[in-house]
């Protein structure tokens, strides 16, 4: 039904056609542009974060960094890095808060703590050594994304014997003679956000989101950038829903997300980045890989997030032509898949009457959370 559905589309003269541009609809992954914003207001481009390790011959602990794309990929390097220098057993893994590691693809909105934390681990660190069949599945799949994006790490079949695997808010094996400390350092901030949105991964959303509300008002931010606080309704920065006790959804109108966008402009101007910089494209791989196939000229212009919850299919962003648009359809529909049909047919015919789509000079970067070894440094604890 036409009122359950909106759009909205501003050229670059500030001209806007819509159709129930103020009216709030389900979002869904389109929060991630917002998360977007908010990083990119909290933090430097160059922003890392550094996971440390205090290893002594049968204990490891964890002092997390808060990295945000911290997933299957670097626990199965960390296993690696363990096993290349000798380690085979361990006695005990401890870890902190500050740890958010997270190995599955969550459907609503989870708190992750050490008890997500612990049962993840522990698909890698078992008393028999081996992966359990979740782990095993896991390193199928990062391993078929090694190949897609022409990436290569050791991933190890194996995991590493361990007793015991549990919270601690200190470091018990800083006091251990002859413990040494690794680390490992994410990927720059730009990066992360990119991947984030190219392949539209929820836990780096919420952890980022976390952690600029940490350092940034939200709300300032939004009024600030022109963005009508009033119009959107955020709970979660990934744009998964919320499930208990009742199903929330974040929300927003059409006409905030055109501000949103333009705000992530600007902002991208102050940087001194190019928005494809950040935001996937229809020629990357991720959530556009399948989108425009049939109309090529729009898949090399368009570059946009796109967002699917239950009977709620979104799409918004930019699309380079004649006379340059943002835009956003926000489509509440019983069929996920047949709205993106629908959404990509739209699109095309919009583009057939607004322009000609001209394609973008772009050159993509590699998105994977290694770069590089994946300890780059280590030292033994000094005791008195």
């Amino acid at each position: 039904a036409l009122s359950q559905q909106a759009f909205c589309a501003e050229d670059d003269r500030g001209s806007v056609s819509a159709h129930r541009a103020a009216a709030p609809q389900k979002i869904a992954s389109v929060t991630k542009l917002f998360t977007t914003l908010l990083a990119l207001e909290a933090f430097p481009l160059e922003q890392t974060w550094t996971t440390t390790f205090t290893l002594s011959a049968d204990r490891l602990h964890i002092s997390g960094g808060k990295d945000p794309w911290f997933e299957e990929e670097k626990i199965l390097a960390l296993v690696d890095a363990l096993r290349s220098r000798g380690v085979t057993k361990l006695r005990e893994i401890t870890f902190d808060q500050d740890f958010h590691f997270e190995d599955s693809n969550l459907q609503s909105f989870t708190v992750l703590g050490p008890q997500t934390v612990t049962l993840a681990l522990r698909r890698y660190f078992t008393p028999s050594g081996r992966l359990t069949t979740a782990g095993l599945g896991n390193r199928a799949e990062a391993l078929a994304n090694m190949t897609e994006l022409n990436v290569q790490f050791p991933l190890p079949s194996v995991g590493i014997s361990t007793q015991s695997v549990r919270f601690s808010a200190t470091n018990p094996v800083s006091a251990i003679p002859g413990a040494i400390v690794l680390t490992h350092r994410s990927r720059s901030l730009k990066t992360i956000i990119k991947a984030m949105n190219v392949y539209s991964k929820n836990k780096i959303a919420q952890n980022l989101w976390d952690l600029s509300s940490g350092l940034i008002k939200r709300e300032e931010v939004f009024a600030r950038r022109g963005i009508p606080v009033k119009e959107i309704n955020l709970r979660t920065g990934s744009g998964l829903p919320i499930t208990t006790p009742s199903r929330f959804d974040n929300t927003a109108s059409c006409q905030a997300i055109l501000k949103l966008l333009s705000a992530i402009e600007l902002r991208a101007r102050e940087l001194n980045i190019e928005r494809e910089e950040i935001v996937g494209l229809g020629v990357d791989l991720g959530t556009l890989q399948d989108r425009f196939r049939d109309d090529l000229p729009v898949k090399e212009a368009i570059m946009a997030k796109t967002g699917t919850i239950r009977n709620a299919s979104t799409i918004a962003g930019w699309i380079d032509a004649d006379k340059p648009y943002r835009f956003a359809l926000l489509n509440q529909v019983s069929s996920p898949a047949s709205a993106r049909i629908f959404q990509d047919k739209f699109i095309s015919l919009w583009m057939s009457y607004a322009g000609s789509p001209q394609a973008r000079v772009y050159h993509p970067v590699q998105l994977y959370p290694l770069d590089g070894i994946f300890m780059d440094q280590h030292h033994t604890v000094a005791h008195r």
